[in-house]
C-alpha cells in the first residue's frame, strides 16, 4: 500500500468525528458529576458542623459531670476509695473520663479529568509516506 485510499481517509475522518463526540460527552459527564458532588458535599459539611456543635456541647456537659465526680471522690477518705463503694464509684467515673472528639473537615472528592485522546491526534496519521 502506497497511500491511504479515499475510503480509508473518510473512515479516519469518521473516527475523528466519533472521538470528538464521545470525548465531549465524557468531559461533560465528569463536569456534571463534579458539580453534583460539590453541591451534595455542602450538605455533608453542614451536617458535620451540626454534629461537631452537638459533640462540643456534649463534651462540655461530660467534662462538668466528670469534674463534679472527681470533686466528690477527692472529698472521700482513702478507706472509702479503696472499699467496694469507692471502687464502684471509680468505675462509674471512668465512663465519663474519656474526652469526645469532633470530626475534622472532609476533603471534597472530585473526579479528575483523565488525559483523553484528542481527535486531532488522528491528523498525525499521514495519508501517504
Amino acid at each position: 500500500m502506497k497511500k491511504l485510499t479515499k475510503v480509508q481517509i473518510e473512515a479516519r475522518a469518521g473516527w475523528q468525528t466519533q472521538l470528538a463526540e464521545v470525548k465531549s460527552k465524557l468531559e461533560t459527564a465528569i463536569d456534571e458529576f463534579n458539580g453534583v458532588v460539590a453541591s451534595e458535599f455542602e450538605k455533608v459539611q453542614t451536617a458535620r458542623e451540626a454534629y461537631n456543635e452537638v459533640i462540643e456541647n456534649l463534651e462540655a456537659w461530660r467534662s462538668d459531670i466528670h469534674g463534679d465526680m472527681e470533686t466528690y471522690q477527692d472529698e472521700r477518705s482513702d478507706k472509702w476509695k479503696e472499699g467496694d463503694a469507692g471502687q464502684n464509684y471509680e468505675t462509674w467515673m471512668e465512663a465519663y473520663g474519656e474526652e469526645l472528639s469532633t470530626l475534622d473537615e472532609f476533603e471534597l472528592p472530585e473526579l479528575e479529568m483523565p488525559e483523553l485522546l484528542d481527535e486531532s491526534a488522528l491528523d498525525e496519521y499521514p495519508d501517504e509516506p
